[in-house]
């Protein structure tokens, strides 16, 4: 009777002891409490930025189809709409340019304007994500793809992705020229 106690006992412990392992190899909770996700448990050093380039893409640069965007890595996003020149009440839509990187540097004129870093992939498609849904004021008003980009890049360095201001700098010569190419060509 002794020996079917402890068996007893000992089966017991060794449950209570498997539960308490499990609870402990749990993750940890949120960080927030409206957090969805459960907080990251990592073990080892931290994990470097993930950077990446930025390039401005040039379609049919020079030319009254002039047309801008950007790629952030190897993700080309711009505006868009189905016309080819604009009428001014127009407003255009963001929207993601499904072709390879290699293939859209032989297509457009490429410009190579500086690099990003997020703190790893899933923030960089994040932030792609909530550039897609930026609502673009009508095209009279400051809403060209020009004007996309521009948002996107002061976007960017508020999320802390562009640490160099020259990036800016150096797409708003980029800017200034298209401008100027869309006057000449649309009044």
């Amino acid at each position: 009777m002794l020996s079917r106690i402890t068996a007893r006992s000992f089966f017991a412990l060794l449950c209570l002891w498997v539960a308490a392992l499990a609870v402990l190899a749990s993750p940890l909770p949120p960080s927030t409490p409206d957090s969805k996700e459960a907080a990251p448990v990592f073990f080892g050093p931290p994990q470097p930025p993930v950077t990446v380039d930025l390039q401005i893409l040039i379609s049919c640069w020079n030319t009254a189809r002039e047309h801008f965007l950007i790629a952030i890595g190897d993700t080309i996003i711009h505006v868009n709409n189905l016309k080819v020149i604009p009428e001014q009440e127009n407003t255009l839509t963001p929207d993601i340019r499904q072709i390879p990187l290699k293939i859209a540097m032989q297509k457009y004129t490429p410009e190579f304007i500086g690099k990003a870093s997020f703190i790893d992939d899933r923030d960089r498609q994040k932030f792609i994500g909530e550039m897609l849904t930026v609502k673009m004021p009508r095209f009279s008003e400051e809403g060209t793809c020009l004007d996309y980009i521009m948002i996107v890049l002061r976007k960017l360095k508020d999320h802390g992705g562009i640490a160099d201001d020259s990036v800016l700098g150096k797409y708003q010569k980029i800017y200034d020229q298209g401008m100027e190419n869309y006057r000449i060509y649309h009044t």
